[in-house]
Formats: structure tokens, sequence, C-alpha cells
């Protein structure tokens, strides 16, 4: 299987990756996705803030219990264990015996020019299935173009991906977790296909700012 290997950059609030080998920095699919509208641009850059942190810290508890690693209550808040908790409920309910295939691997498609990270391809019940985790207060519209475009960088590298899906995970609910499964992916990234000639568009020459100060500092 041969895999397009990316490298990502994290400039502020925004990521930028470019394939191994070129000298192209190509959007991320968030940033491509940035200017939908879902609500967000009410929130105080404060509460999204929190919110960003939080999302982080329930990504890495995450990896850490895939990793087999035991989780403690003390070291995390109430909203962020009761989400990893959704977390552990998921594993023992609808994806009960998921293989891992493909773990936060940065992805980068030159011919349309764009990158990504997918959180997992798991194989479940005979099929793969990209799953993207979210902590948000529900699954936006948003969601399925972005994790259709993770698909397509999956499938791009020699992934086969069948479907896609969310895994939301949350305090507000008995279970902790939102769970949806969309089988027809290729229509939702035919829908980011269009996006992407917008944001194209306006954007004709966008690259990262890079400092160029040195690798270390000292007075």
């Amino acid at each position: 299987m041969q895999q397009r290997r990316a490298i990502l950059l994290a400039t502020d609030e925004k990521h930028w990756y470019q394939i191994e080998g070129s000298d192209t920095w190509l959007p991320s699919v968030t940033e491509i996705l940035r200017s939908l509208k879902d609500g967000l641009e009410y929130v105080s850059p404060y509460d999204l803030r929190i919110a960003s942190d939080r999302g982080i810290k329930v990504h890495a508890g995450c990896d850490l219990l895939e990793a087999g690693m035991e989780l403690r209550k003390g070291a995390y808040c109430y909203r962020e264990y009761e989400m990893l908790g959704g977390f552990v409920a998921w594993h023992s309910e609808p994806c009960a015996t998921a293989k891992v295939i493909l773990n936060e691997t940065p992805l980068a498609d030159k011919k349309l020019g764009f990158g990504g990270t997918p959180d997992r391809l798991y194989a479940a019940a005979g099929k793969n299935i990209l799953v993207d985790f979210k902590t948000t207060s529900a699954i936006y519209d948003k969601h399925w173009l972005q994790v259709a475009a993770y698909a397509y960088l999956a499938d791009r590298a020699g992934y086969k991906v069948d479907a896609t899906a969310i895994l939301r995970l949350t305090d507000k609910t008995k279970k902790r977790f939102q769970y949806e499964v969309h089988n027809e992916w290729r229509d939702d990234f035919k829908v980011f296909k269009n996006i992407l000639k917008i944001y194209k568009h306006f954007n004709p020459h966008s690259k990262p700012k890079i400092s160029d100060l040195p690798e270390t500092l000292k007075l």
C-alpha cells in the first residue's frame, strides 16, 4: 500500500500540509470549510479557546485509551471525563470489534490541493469506516463535508473507505455519545469540491506564515 506522506505545519489557528519532497503548501480541510456558517461565529473567542482545549484533551485521552492506558478521573474536569466515558461506551457497543487502520495520519493530495488529518480509519463489522471525533454541541452539516474530504485523502493514499462516521462525545446524554454513519461519502465529497473551488478562487496564492527566527532563542 503506497501512502502519500505529508508534513503538517500549525501556524496560529491554521493548519497547512506539504507533500514530502514538494515545496508547495496546501490548505487544510478545516481551513477550506472555515467560511461555512455553523453558529460558532457568534461564540466568543474565549469560549472557543476553552472548547478547543477541551477537544484537544479529549482526543488525547482517546489515544491513550486505545493504547491500553487507564485514565484517572482526577486528571480531567467533569465534562472531559464524561466525554471519555462516552468513548469507552462507544467501543463497547457499535464498535466493539474495531481495528485501527489509520490513527491521526497527516495526508495530502497535490492534484486537488488540500490536506487533512483523519482521526481514525477503523475496520469494523466488515467495513472500513473513517470516523471523526467531535466534542461539539451538535453534529453540523459541514462535519460530513470534512469527514468526506478525509475519506478522499485516505482513498487516494490507497486505503479503502466504505463509509464515514461522526462520533460526538458529550456529557449531555445518558449514553454519552452520538454516532452517525454516512455510506455515500462520495456525494458529500462532491459538495466539498465545490467549496474547494470557491476557496481557491478567493485565495489563489495562499501560503502559511513561517517565522524567519532561528530554531532557538536566548538573551
